[in-house]
Parts: C-alpha cells; sequence; structure tokens
C-alpha cells in the first residue's frame, strides 16, 4: 500500500525530528590518574542522569593536553585545578606555553588541600628548616608538583638554591622516595590514602609542616599558584599528621568549558550538578568536600555566561564574568 504523497511528507517531517530530538553528546575531559578521573565521571553520570545529553569522559595523560583542547573547541568540558589552569590560561604554566584565552570556569568544586609532611620524629620544625635539606625537584611529568614545593619553600624564605634537589618525574615517584629516605619531606593531599600508605611503611607517625598564614605570605603564595589560599587544619586525632592544628594551601578544583560552548549547555550542565549535590558528594571522600553553595565562589578567571545565567536563576552570588 503507498502513502499519499502528504502522508510520506509527514512520515519524513516525522523521522528527522526523531533524528534531531537524540541527546546532545557531550565530551568531558580527565587524566589517567589521580583524583581527576572519579570527579570527572561523576560529573558526567550526572549530566547523563539528570538532562536530556549525554557527557562521556575523554582520558588525556594531563590536563595539558586537554585544555587546548577545549580552548579550540575541540573538547567541551575538562576537570582541572584552578590554580594549574589559571597559569595555562595565560600561557605560564611551562616556559613554552602559549595563552588560551577561551577557556571558561563553569563551576567551582571542592578544595584540594595540599599538605607537607616529615616523619614525627624529625627535627624539621618548620619550612625555614628545610634549608639545606633534600627535597624533592623537577616532576616533568607533573608540573604544577614543582609550582607547589616552590610555594612551601617561599612560605620559609626559600628557594630551591637553598635545599638539595633530589630529581622525581611525578608525585608517585617522590612518595617513593621519602618512603626509601632520600627525601627529608613529601607532598600529600591532606587526608589521602597515600599518607596511610607513607605511615605503614615507615613504621612511624608523620607530622605537617604548618605554613605563615599572613596577608604578606598569602601574596606570595599567589604568586606561584593562582586563586591559591590558606587552610587551617585540626587538631583531628582520626587525620594521619593533624595531631596538632596547622595551616596549610589550598586551591579548588573546577568544571570548565571552552567559551564557545552554547550558554544554554553550560547552564543545564552547572544546574544539574548544583541540584544533585549529595549524589555528587557521595562519591568519595575529596567530593564529600564539595559545597553546593559554593559553585560561584569568586575566581581569578572568568566563568562562563551560560553559569552565571544559572547563579543568578538560582539566586547564588554573583560573580565578575571578566
Amino acid at each position: 500500500m503507498s502513502l499519499p504523497r502528504s502522508g510520506t511528507a509527514s512520515l519524513l517531517i516525522a523521522l528527522f525530528a526523531v533524528a534531531g530530538a537524540e541527546a546532545q553528546v557531550l565530551g568531558i575531559g580527565i587524566t589517567k590518574g589521580g583524583a581527576n578521573p572519579a570527579i570527572g565521571s561523576a560529573i558526567a553520570s550526572i549530566v547523563s542522569r539528570h538532562t536530556d545529553m549525554r557527557m562521556r569522559t575523554q582520558a588525556f595523560s594531563s590536563g595539558t593536553r586537554y585544555a587546548p583542547l577545549m580552548d579550540i573547541g575541540e573538547v567541551e568540558f575538562g576537570v582541572g585545578n584552578l590554580s594549574q589552569f589559571a597559569l595555562l590560561m595565560q600561557g605560564e604554566f611551562t616556559p613554552n606555553d602559549r595563552p588560551k584565552p577561551n577557556m571558561r570556569l563553569v563551576a567551582s568544586l571542592m578544595p584540594f588541600r595540599g599538605g607537607f609532611l616529615v616523619k614525627e620524629s624529625s627535627d624539621i620544625r618548620s619550612f625555614a628548616d628545610l634549608k639545606g635539606r633534600r627535597v624533592a625537584a623537577g616532576f616533568p611529568g607533573q608540573p604544577l608538583a614543582s609550582g607547589v614545593h616552590k610555594a612551601f619553600l617561599a612560605n620559609g624564605g626559600l628557594t630551591y638554591e637553598d635545599v638539595v634537589p633530589v630529581p622525581a618525574t611525578t608525585m608517585r615517584s617522590h612518595w617513593e622516595l621519602f618512603k626509601e629516605g632520600r627525601i627529608d619531606g613529601v607532598m600529600v593531599v591532606v587526608g589521602s590514602g597515600v599518607v596511610k600508605e607513607i605511615r605503614a611503611t615507615l613504621g612511624e607517625e608523620l607530622r605537617y609542616l604548618s605554613m605563615d598564614n599572613s596577608a604578606e605570605s598569602l601574596v606570595k603564595l599567589r604568586d606561584a599558584l593562582p586563586g591559591a589560599y590558606f587552610v587551617t587544619i585540626g587538631p583531628n586525632p582520626n587525620l594521619d599528621g593533624a595531631a596538632k592544628q596547622f595551616a596549610t594551601l589550598a586551591y579548588d578544583y573546577g568544571l570548565w568549558s571552552g567559551a564557545d560552548v552554547p550558554d544554554d549547555t553550560v547552564y543545564r550542565v552547572v544546574k544539574a550538578l548544583h541540584q544533585n549535590s549529595d549524589e555528587f558528594r557521595s562519591v568519595g571522600p575529596l567530593m564529600r568536600l564539595y559545597n553546593a553553595e559554593g559553585i560561584s565562589r569568586p575566581q581569578v578567571v572568568p566563568y562562563h555566561p551560560g553559569a552565571l545565567s544559572y547563579f543568578k536563576e538560582a539566586g547564588l552570588p554573583l560573580v565578575r564574568s571578566n
């Protein structure tokens, strides 16, 4: 049986409408190691479950690989910490870096709290005491780790010229150096599992060095790590190394996008993340530090207009867009 021409036309229109209604697929760049994959996967799951869009993770060796792709519009979203991505935007992350002016922040997530551990038995009591001691250096596989070490040293009035640099390629490699007794202190994420791992290997308690958190020191910290800030932690007997209160540095993780991602797409992504914060927080210990009301925290980089639209609608504090 043949259809009238008008029926055929109606059928074709319907078929095209169905095809056009297929879910929009978005990419989100993540790294292959650390907490980054869990953060990106959680965001992708929330967006896919609570919008009519589908988000898929795309794994890269580092954020330096997918940040340029967001800048030119080849990857829509990405996960990265504020300090690293601010330097990438400015073209100042590595010596041969170039500016990436089309990156935009979409959402501020949870803080990354970086601490510097020594053995409890060590006579190192402050960052100034690291003078002449063995400190990991280099980090060609993770340049941000070098920047954080420089920030710790600067807090004690030191540079790498004042210590004995011991080459390390990655965070993991320098943890191994510390366990082997080849360096005198180690950088970790406060509260992370690696702290228990190090303590178990060494068979003794650990202690965080406390940073000088004065206003003058904050200026120095932000010279090395844009957007970083100080936090005070402890005393907490349930947190390895935190038997006494200490001040240390922190910077926020963020969800990023390219400037050319449509405002409505970004709006819906931010809305899904903000309205399903409990789902995000349930993924792991780091994500439990996420506070949904801080999603619009003022930062040193511009937010995407689509994010600003949602912040305004949700009654969240508005931040500068440039």
